[in-house]
């Protein structure tokens, strides 16, 4: 199963289909404030490259959410390894916040998915 179709599954199983994407290309001049959240396939999290805890990346949110920002996302996948259950808090808690988000399928998320599932390059 692709990033992508785990993704839209994963969404719709947590009543998080109505989530919404950012739209994969702006123009750096443009770019709103961002935290990179990422998760790795033993469940240890990262915001900013820090591991974190739930509570530290409740706090960054609420400050995003105030600054009107973004959530870079990536998740790290492993070839017969499960999704860690922290996926399902992290995503709550960025609905919690109503924040956008712009999926990665690069750890350095030097790339953006669309709602297609394709790829683009990231404009930093």
């Amino acid at each position: 199963m692709s990033a992508q179709q785990w993704l839209k599954r994963g969404l719709a199983f947590l009543g998080l289909a109505t989530m919404s994407v950012a739209a994969p290309a702006q123009a750096a001049g443009d770019a709103p404030p961002h935290v990179e959240i990422t998760i790795h396939a033993d469940g240890r999290l990262l915001v900013d490259g820090v591991a974190s805890s739930l509570d530290e990346l409740d706090k960054r949110l609420a400050e995003l959410a105030s600054a009107h920002g973004i959530v870079w996302y990536y998740r790290e996948e492993l070839p017969g390894v499960e999704p860690p259950a922290i996926i399902r808090d992290v995503l709550s808690l960025i609905m919690k916040y109503r924040l956008p988000i712009s999926f990665s399928s690069k750890p350095d998320f030097s790339d953006t998915i669309d709602d297609k599932g394709v790829s683009h390059p990231r404009k930093k």
